[in-house]
């Protein structure tokens, strides 16, 4: 069903078109006739204020998830080294900093942009930290790289966001945005995928709405693709069997699903990647 309304306005091409596109705990999210972009409305941020975040931002969960993380950034890391070898870069959201951390381990001079969260990983380091939001952020080194990973999403103005990143970046300066992909097949077969994640997320994408959201920004797209970690894949296809209260039926429904169902995505995910339905979507551009 679409909705016209002003209230419920795209909050980035401003189109006034949108369709529901999931019920997340009672809060709608729309997604946009026009850029395709998934956002809550007024109505839908003012119920997200009154909600309690996750552990998700408490550094003994963070632990856990440490070295599949610091995999996934190593490999983003190979990525951009392939255009840029050295220089000034810019992690924004920086979290704890192990992504900082590894850039600097890898010889580029880092600069974290962090308001909240604890930087444990940088102690000891020669890391210029700015402990404000990217609003906020006054400095005006020319970045050769900044990195926006898992911080997209959280934006209440991604324009003007992207607008302060893009007089950031140096001429021929690339950005490095990682943010989930609500198009994924993890969305589509996951009962309660995690990466709705209502506490915090304002926004949305999948590969055609960030792609947009560059070009109408001005930058070029130089890389595209969508991928996921199978450990974060099998947690959220779990959620499908929490209803069962017996665990020993639980646990049979179980076997006998992953014994069909794991062998085939396993063979099938390269495709499926391809065709832009991994859970996370990583996209490079240039000023």
């Amino acid at each position: 069903m679409t909705k016209k309304d002003t209230d419920c306005r795209c909050p980035v091409c401003f189109f006034d078109q949108s369709q529901l596109l999931v019920l997340v705990r009672s809060i709608p999210i729309y997604q946009c006739q026009h850029c395709q972009i998934g956002y809550l409305d007024k109505r839908g941020l003012k119920k997200q204020r009154k909600l309690k975040s996750n552990t998700f931002y408490d550094f003994s969960q963070y632990l856990i998830q440490e070295e599949r993380l610091r995999r996934r950034f190593r490999k983003i890391i190979s990525l951009v080294k392939k255009i840029n070898q050295n220089g000034q870069v810019l992690d924004v959201g920086a979290g704890f900093g192990l992504l900082a951390r590894e850039l600097y381990l890898h010889g580029y001079q880092v600069t974290a942009v962090e308001p909240k969260s604890r930087l444990e990983y940088l102690k000891g380091l020669k890391v210029k930290i700015f402990r404000t939001s990217l609003e906020n952020f006054s400095k005006k080194d020319n970045y050769q790289v900044i990195f926006l990973i898992d911080v997209l999403e959280h934006f209440s103005n991604l324009n003007k966001a992207l607008a302060k990143i893009k007089d950031l970046l140096a001429d021929g300066g690339v950005v490095v945005i990682q943010t989930p992909n609500y198009r994924s097949l993890m969305t589509r077969i996951c009962r309660n995928w995690s990466w709705w994640f209502i506490e915090e997320h304002k926004l949305f994408f999948n590969p055609i709405s960030l792609a947009f959201l560059l070009k109408k920004n001005s930058f070029e797209v130089i890389h595209l693709e969508t991928y996921e970690d199978l450990f974060e894949f099998k947690k959220n296809f779990d959620g499908n069997f929490a209803s069962i209260k017996s665990s020993w039926l639980r646990k049979i429904l179980k076997l006998v699903v992953y014994s069909f169902f794991f062998p085939c995505y396993l063979v099938f995910r390269p495709i499926l990647y391809r065709l832009g339905f991994g859970g996370l979507i990583l996209i490079l551009a240039k000023k």
